[in-house]
């Protein structure tokens, strides 16, 4: 869900709701570009958009009350700024979270009511948030099926508590049986794309680009575009990026091996953004998720 929702479902509309697109593709072509449309034949993205955030509250958690025992179990699935509350035997029991999620890792609970109310809370531990704590530190820190419970033993005496998630860049991979020798950067929740405005020497939808695994990769928050207003955060990979020599191929099947060329100078350093902000300035409509790995 948390993929899904901060890039399949950001990226449907632009950063000022007035563009659409129905392509969540990943990588762009010279028929087929990187961009949005102001309206369809058939609309239903835009609709389909309000009704996704209408539901944003049942996606962040879900709960079951004993009115009886007054006794509560939260579950966390999603991270952000927003309150839960509800009533529980006729006492109200209210959980906030407080945090600059996805761009920083930091999330501050306070739960209230749990004096009068018997509460547990399960939070979700994402599986890219390697290296991750709580404070203060529970007795049991293994998450069962990905969820970390907290007690109500737990709660009584930590109402606040803070989780801490890295938000560190990684490579992932399509899986080895796909045949795609492919990687993406991603951060948090966030995959990441190159476009050609911030990487202007492109002419071929970086189709030809080999990144340099071992690059370093280097952080960075734009807080206000100076075209958008948007706050994310880039990354740059400075490394000896290279790139295919196909120039001389002809184009047919069963080329060998040895024909294929890759040159030697490439460029240094490579800027992406996160995939959900693509198409949102002015460009020429090359864009890439996945990128050949330099060999």
């Amino acid at each position: 869900m948390e993929l899904c929702l901060y890039n399949a479902v950001l990226t449907g509309m632009s950063c000022d709701g007035k563009k659409f697109t129905y392509v969540n593709q990943l990588a762009s072509s010279d028929s087929d570009l990187s961009k949005r449309a102001e309206w369809f034949t058939c609309a239903c993205c835009p609709p389909n958009m309000t009704r996704t955030l209408g539901f944003l509250g049942g996606y962040f958690w879900t709960f079951s009350a004993d009115d009886e025992k007054k006794a509560a179990n939260i579950n966390v699935h999603l991270f952000g700024s927003t309150t839960l509350r509800f009533d529980v035997g006729g006492q109200s029991l209210e959980l906030s979270q407080t945090s600059d999620f996805p761009w920083h890792g930091e999330v501050a609970y306070s739960l209230s009511g749990a004096e009068a109310v018997e509460t547990s809370i399960y939070i979700r531990i994402p599986s890219w948030a390697s290296g991750w704590t709580v404070a203060p530190q529970p007795t049991c820190t293994t998450p069962t099926k990905g969820y970390l419970h907290l007690p109500a033993s737990y709660l009584k005496q930590n109402p606040r508590f803070t989780l801490h998630l890295p938000m560190t860049p990684r490579l992932v991979s399509p899986h080895p049986y796909t045949n795609q020798d492919v990687v993406a950067l991603a951060r948090g929740p966030i995959i990441y794309c190159l476009e050609d405005i911030d990487n202007s020497w492109v002419d071929d939808h970086f189709k030809s680009l080999l990144f340099d695994t071992s690059a370093s990769i280097e952080e960075a928050l734009e807080t206000s575009d100076s075209e958008t207003g948007e706050k994310y955060m880039y990354l740059r990979a400075k490394g000896e990026h290279s790139f295919l020599d196909t120039t001389a191929l002809e184009v047919r099947p069963g080329l060998e091996e040895s024909a294929i060329e890759r040159r030697n100078k490439g460029v240094e350093e490579l800027k992406f953004i996160p995939y959900y902000f693509r198409a949102n300035r002015q460009g020429k409509g090359h864009m890439r998720v996945g990128l050949r790995k330099k060999r």
